[in-house]
């Protein structure tokens, strides 16, 4: 708050007073429209990915309600009240005292319940969590959440069949992929290639679809860096690189939160990984790449280069084929055959 204080306090600086004012108050209303509109798309497009996972009525309203607060000044700000779905006043709730709990234990959690209650948060779950907050928050960190919560919804345990399986990869990776406008689509792409590299190499069905999918969630832990690196149009800090560098460890971790995606994981770390040892997160070589690995490189590497970047331009499909098999030379990557 001091930092942003700060920041407003240099609006105008140089100008007449009265233009300050003018200034100032245009840049405090375009701000909360652009809050306004940041955190109602975010809602959309939630509820959108819930769309092609095929996901009930129900979770889709508090998907798209998300925001909303039970006051009514929330965000798009169209519901109060019991009009909020009730799963999304849960969520809400749970999210801020969940935060409050892990810097400040089970007395902060009911300060920040009770000091919102009737405002953002319901009144009457507020009330129920503050009289249960001991039981509700003790061992919260030793209890595996995942399993947790399929375990206590039985609904939830859905069996996908093959296609339905990649529908469902395919609709997370597209929603990673918003994150930047320089990476949409790049998932898609990605699996697409090495489905077809597979295929080329004459890849049993099963393997190529293993690698498919490995296309689909390789970069699923962009989400964990930062957009302001991943959109930055000059050089990267040694700060910044290590956290480009730690991403494919973050897609393995959430990975194998999953039984039926942890085996994408050894592959899916590893496409940032280089024969002659540069690469990362592990600075792997030779053959502890494995082959699977080293087509999502080769892949990921291309489509990479045919997409504009904030700090250059798209290549050609030749200047991309050109680099790759220069890095093929230098040692970095293996001929694929």
């Amino acid at each position: 708050m001091r930092g942003a204080a700060a920041a407003f306090r240099l609006v105008g600086s140089g100008n007449p007073p009265l233009h300050r004012f003018r200034v100032a108050l245009e840049f405090m209303l375009a701000g909360r429209r652009d809050v306004d509109g940041m955190v109602s798309e975010h809602a959309r497009i939630a509820r959108l990915l819930g769309e092609q996972l095929n996901l009930s009525a129900k979770v889709l309203a508090a998907l798209a309600s998300a925001y909303e607060q039970w006051n009514g000044h929330g965000w798009p700000g169209e519901l109060k009240g019991e009009e909020v779905p009730l799963a999304a006043r849960l969520a809400q709730l749970a999210e801020f005292t969940e935060v409050a709990h892990r810097v400040g234990g089970v007395e902060a959690a009911k300060q920040l319940a009770r000091g919102r209650a009737g405002k953002q948060f319901d009144p009457l779950l507020a009330d129920l969590m503050c009289s249960d907050a001991e039981l509700i928050f003790a061992d919260l960190d030793g209890v595996g959440t995942w399993n947790a919560v399929i375990d206590a919804e039985p609904g939830l345990a859905l069996v996908l069949s093959g296609e339905q399986f990649d529908d469902a990869l395919l609709a997370i990776a597209n929603f990673v992929d918003l994150k930047s406008p320089y990476t949409l689509g790049h998932a898609g792409a990605v699996a697409d290639l090495v489905a077809e590299a597979g295929t080329g190499l004459g890849l049993p069905e099963p393997e190529v679809r293993t690698l498919r999918r490995a296309g689909l969630v390789h970069d699923l832990g962009r989400l964990g860096v930062s957009n302001a690196i991943w959109d930055k149009p000059g050089p990267l800090g040694a700060g910044e690189w290590e956290r480009v560098r730690i991403h494919p460890y973050l897609t393995e971790r959430m990975l194998h939160q999953s039984n039926a995606l942890a085996p994408l994981a050894t592959i899916a770390v590893a496409h940032r990984e280089r024969l002659d040892g540069s690469g990362y997160p592990r600075g792997l070589s030779g053959s502890a790449i494995s082959r699977p690995a080293r087509i999502l490189a080769a892949a990921d590497a291309y489509q990479a280069m045919r997409e504009p970047r904030p700090y250059r331009p798209a290549r050609t499909a030749q200047e991309a084929a050109t680099e790759l098999r220069a890095d093929v030379k230098a040692g970095a990557r293996t001929q694929i055959s």
